[in-house]
């Protein structure tokens, strides 16, 4: 947007009405930094409207996404410029008519969609990038930096209204002070270290703290998260030492293999998981899970007083976030049951065509123009049977080439040698090339295959 065009203005939608007439009802949309005088460095936001690649200026305050008339000659003149129905209003009522809009492809965070920018007559230096925008590629603006800005209006309105804001603070002292190791200090091995933990009914809460030489305590770092609603609804002691259990372990890289405090405000958890404690054998689960993974650390558990307890606060106002899952229980394949031994067989080209000969009779001769694994099934062809579906060879089971490879790999993970593999698998599948595909993945097999070097250690000679 041009510069010299005022600080504030709307956004609106052409209804077939008179420009002028306040009277009519409009939907508005805010778009503020048309124009500014702050000399700050903007956000930018790299993009690629139609494979072009562009820095947008990011205005959170802009209702719609805009385009310079003289951007849009210079980059974009191959591109159709339609007619639009949307007008731009400044708070003083006065109307900016847009040349158009272009509808285009945009690229934004590996995200491809069709968007649409408003060309506006004027020279800006960067288009805008506005809150359209972000609702669509979801952008993220991280703010790490805190910054003083000397404002002399704000400094001169608020001397003017002094009875308005004389109970106002509008100073920031020394931004740096938040990081200073006033407030944060840097993890030091030789000093002792004291880990603070608390639960509430809506959060929980961990706070580091190293103990310095001088008697004081000073935090290395703090976390907290939201119980999820599951875990709303436990018993107060299980929060409690789910705040521990989650703590130790948020804050594992400090503590492990060291000695440390871990601090309570509930006393029940003493006889839990203080020194030279055993669980009672009515102890729920959960807790018995926490009980022994702490064993791997050494710790010494005290109490503290609940308005002593740094991660107090901490718990009571947690930060959103996604809560993460923890699986107790899983497993690394999903077992091959009958059900998908009889619909691969089904599926399945040579034994589907075995089927078929099994139920409508076996052929006496040997046809040339078969497969060569039908081939390989006609010596057994007596033997043969189809039960539920699934063919069988005597008592055992004639696998489709699509589990075939599956089942040899779990009877595989011990890694048993090419003979105990053979016998294992005879006791309860065959399928044509049975010995060869057992044979092929043995000696690919890296851990089979190492053979350790036998020392000689010889004789002494006399």
């Amino acid at each position: 947007m041009c510069r010299n065009k005022t600080d504030n203005c709307y956004l609106e939608k052409e209804e077939n009405r008179d420009v002028n007439d306040q009277s009519t009802s409009v939907e508005v949309v805010q778009m503020f930094s048309l124009s500014s005088d702050i000399k700050e460095k903007p956000l930018e936001v790299d993009v690629k409207v139609a494979n072009i690649p562009l820095k947008m200026e990011l205005d959170t305050g802009a209702g719609a996404s805009v385009l310079s008339s003289f951007l849009y000659r210079k980059m974009f003149s191959h591109v159709i410029l339609k007619k639009t129905d949307v007008r731009l209003r400044t708070y003083d009522g006065n109307y900016i008519q847009p040349l158009g809009q272009i509808n285009v492809p945009m690229r934004c965070n590996n995200k491809l969609e069709n968007v649409r920018l408003l060309v506006i007559e004027g020279g800006c230096e960067k288009p805008l990038f506005g809150r359209d925008l972000l609702k669509i590629f979801k952008v993220e603006i991280s703010l790490n930096k805190l910054e003083i800005r000397k404002d002399e209006c704000v400094k001169r309105l608020v001397e003017e209204y002094n009875d308005v804001y004389e109970t106002i603070d509008l100073k920031l002292k020394e931004p740096k002070q938040l990081v200073s190791d006033v407030v944060l200090v840097h993890f030091n091995p030789s000093l002792p270290v004291k880990l603070v933990c608390d639960a509430s009914k809506v959060g929980i809460a961990a706070v580091l703290l190293h103990k310095m030489a001088d008697g004081t305590e000073r935090p290395i770092g703090w976390s907290s998260r939201v119980l999820s609603k599951a875990e709303q609804n436990y018993l107060m002691i299980q929060k409690e030492a789910l705040a521990l259990y989650w703590g130790v372990k948020k804050f594992s890289q400090f503590l492990m293999g060291r000695k440390f405090e871990l601090v309570t405000d509930h006393k029940n958890l003493l006889s839990l998981f203080g020194e030279n404690k055993s669980l009672p054998k009515v102890t729920a689960g959960r807790i018995q899970r926490w009980a022994l993974y702490l064993s791997g650390y050494n710790y010494k558990l005290k109490l503290a007083k609940g308005s002593s307890n740094e991660a107090d606060e901490f718990s009571r106002l947690p930060i959103p976030a996604d809560i993460e899952c923890e699986n107790l229980n899983f497993l690394n394949v999903i077992p091959v049951d009958i059900y998908r031994v009889k619909l691969e067989t089904r599926k399945d080209r040579i034994l589907g065509q075995l089927i078929t000969f099994i139920e409508k009779g076996r052929p006496d001769k040997l046809d040339q123009s078969w497969e060569l694994e039908l081939k390989s099934l006609y010596n057994r062809r007596n033997e043969l049977y189809v039960h539920n579906g699934i063919v069988m060879w005597g008592s055992r089971l004639v696998m489709p080439f699509k589990l075939s490879k599956q089942m040899l790999e779990q009877l595989h993970s011990t890694h048993l040698g090419m003979s105990k593999m053979k016998i294992t698998t005879r006791s309860y599948f065959w399928w044509p090339g049975f010995d060869s595909d057992i044979e092929n993945l043995c000696s690919s097999c890296i851990t089979n295959n190492v053979k350790d070097k036998v020392v000689s250690l010889g004789r002494d000679r006399t």
